[in-house]
């Protein structure tokens, strides 16, 4: 059974945005590197978080199908992640994106937010997020 997040960037971010998600990310894909990629079939790769392009995949039959972000381009994106266990780092990192970008984010995903997306939503990642943000926008 496909699941699938949808996903449109409707303003492209400032570059002190940009830097802000990219710091938000980076524990996201440290704790998960045991089971993303920057492809399904590389167990090289590392999965790219720089210069606004956020990339990865689940690793060899875990993997489905990679998940890019690119903060620069305003376009529609979609990444089937047929619930593996890649879908969780993805589902945080829209989150994360969901935090900084507001209503700039256009979210939307086969899964239930209440079901599938509440762990994530609740998870220390976007608490950690949400509380960056709270304090950049103090000064």
């Amino acid at each position: 059974m496909e699941y699938t997040h949808y996903f449109t960037i409707k303003k492209t971010p400032d570059a002190a945005t940009i830097n802000q998600i990219h710091k938000a990310v980076m524990p996201v894909l440290d704790n998960y590197e045991n089971i993303i990629k920057y492809e399904c079939d590389s167990v090289e790769g590392k999965p790219v978080n720089a210069s606004g392009i956020i990339r990865f995949n689940g690793i060899e039959d875990d993997g489905h199908e990679t998940f890019l972000v690119d903060l620069n381009r305003r376009e529609f994106n979609f990444c089937k992640t047929a619930r593996k266990p890649y879908d969780v780092p993805v589902c945080t990192v829209l989150a994360i994106l969901r935090v900084y970008l507001g209503e700039d984010l256009e979210l939307s995903s086969d899964g239930d937010f209440n079901q599938e997306w509440s762990p994530i939503l609740h998870s220390i990642y976007v608490a950690d997020a949400l509380l960056d943000k709270f304090k950049s926008e103090l000064k």
